[in-house]
């Protein structure tokens, strides 16, 4: 299961990342679902290891790019939620290591 989180993060940062350009609507719902599944996990694998500031950044994540209500915001205001989205899930490789005891 560790490796599908892996995969998840490196797909929703590559994908946050080129929503930068220009792309059909298509791609932009793709890139809601893989970033809110990815968000979801993320709630799930924190709160796990008692990571509580990191569930809530990722219920706000979910929030924001939940696909069945989806926010409609400027596409100037999408390009830097995506830059910090993906900045976050990126810190996230290191946030979520269980420390050793």
């Amino acid at each position: 299961m560790k490796i599908i989180f892996v995969l998840l993060r490196v797909i929703s940062i590559i994908m946050l990342l080129s929503a930068i350009d220009k792309h059909p609507y298509g791609f932009y719902n793709l890139l809601r679902i893989i970033v809110c599944i990815t968000a979801l996990y993320g709630i799930f694998k924190a709160r796990n290891n008692n990571k509580i500031n990191l569930m809530w950044i990722f219920g706000i994540v979910t929030f924001l790019f939940n696909p069945i209500l989806p926010m409609h915001l400027t596409r100037d205001i999408w390009k830097y939620i995506d830059i910090i989205t993906a900045i976050f899930l990126f810190i996230s490789f290191f946030a979520l290591k269980k420390s050793k005891k």
